[in-house]
């Protein structure tokens, strides 16, 4: 009968499927070695971005805008509280790390991004540090996730210490304003 033990195969039959083997598993294996590829080419990425962090002391920030919760990836600024590798602060928390001065425009600048009247949030201000003082920042962000009405749902952004260009800015004010022998300042 019909498909018993009996039934002859075609030769070109079994060849055209043993080929189409062959270069399925070719093709597999290219695949594969593309995507080896592709993985070590992240992985390096990856890597040069948390080397470009660490060497320029910057803070990598997440901000759940529903959850109101912000998670840093990396502390190498030496920020009071942030002694982990990611770390989820809601903003109470962050503004007990935020010089109280400088709270009032730090709102109102992450509130008009938020609100959309600023296409990205830039604003510098003081935070406190792991030693008893204060670090001046420039924060840099966007919102990077809006629901359909508009809504922010997701800001990310980076953190620079700007303490040692303040510093300069304050010394060269005061060498343009006060008198350099008696410390006086000018008329």
């Amino acid at each position: 009968g019909e498909g018993g033990p009996d039934m002859i195969i075609d030769p070109r039959y079994l060849v055209g499927i043993c080929l189409s083997i062959a270069f399925a598993a070719v093709v597999v294996r290219k695949l594969a070695a593309d995507l080896a590829r592709g993985e070590r080419r992240v992985r390096s990425a990856c890597e040069r971005f948390e080397l470009a962090v660490q060497a320029s002391r910057t803070l990598v920030w997440e901000w759940d805008v529903v959850g109101r919760a912000v998670s840093f990836e990396r502390n190498s600024l030496g920020l009071s509280g942030l002694d982990g590798t990611t770390v989820r602060a809601d903003m109470p928390q962050l503004q007990k790390w935020v010089h109280a001065e400088d709270i009032p425009e730090l709102d109102e600048a992450l509130r008009r991004t938020v609100k959309g009247l600023a296409p990205e949030f830039a604003h510098e201000f003081r935070v406190r540090t792991q030693s008893p003082g204060w670090t001046w920042v420039l924060t840099r962000g966007r919102v990077v996730e809006r629901d359909r009405d508009g809504r922010a749902l997701r800001m990310t952004g980076i953190t620079l210490d700007v303490t040692d260009r303040r510093q300069a800015e304050e010394r060269i004010r005061h060498l343009a304003t006060c008198d350099a022998l008696t410390g006086l300042p000018n008329r």
